[in-house]
């Protein structure tokens, strides 16, 4: 990430998307229902684009890469092309564009790569103050946090996961 303030744009897509927005060091979240009027990819282009023109500073976006375990193929192709729209979009305004895994968001949240709903509920109010009782401004919540910590890389946030401490059998040792 480059030195200096950073106004970043965090997404949990879905047909309800979280969001969260950090700009002068202000945080702001909620929830678009992308599929409330017309169609659903138009409608998540014009939303980054009206937070783009309020916040011209706009240089990150990160999104959650959700098609990961995906069971049902329709849901993994709809949730791609959120994930597309928002790509191109964050080319077009000159933002960079992160995505972090499920189980790296959950792990930074939790501790847990398999947290429940629920469970990120229950972090955000702990670990950041926020009350709300919608997972998706959970999960938008802390794909900012990652954001801001790791930037662009994710990889470097999936690396800071604790380390499992690796016993050695009895046998182990006499070799």
């Amino acid at each position: 990430m480059s030195d200096g303030p950073q106004t970043i744009l965090a997404l949990d897509l879905a047909n309800l998307a979280g969001w969260a927005l950090w700009a002068h060091s202000t945080t702001a979240y909620g929830v678009w229902n992308l599929t409330k009027s017309g169609n659903r990819l138009a409608n998540l282009s014009d939303r980054i684009h009206d937070i783009a023109c309020c916040n011209p500073e706009l240089r990150l976006i990160a999104a959650e890469a959700s098609s990961f375990g995906g069971r049902n193929p329709r849901v993994q192709q709809s949730l791609n092309e959120l994930r597309g729209v928002t790509r191109l979009v964050a080319y077009r305004i000159g933002a960079e564009y992160v995505e972090f895994h499920p189980t790296t968001i959950k792990s930074f949240a939790t501790g847990s790569g398999r947290a429940t709903k629920d469970q990120m509920i229950r972090a955000a109010k702990t670990m950041l103050g926020v009350e709300t009782d919608d997972d998706n401004i959970a999960d938008a919540l802390f794909i900012l946090e990652l954001a801001k910590r790791y930037g662009t890389n994710p990889l470097t946030a999936a690396a800071k996961k604790k380390a499992r401490k690796r016993v050695k059998s009895k046998q182990a040792r006499l070799f």
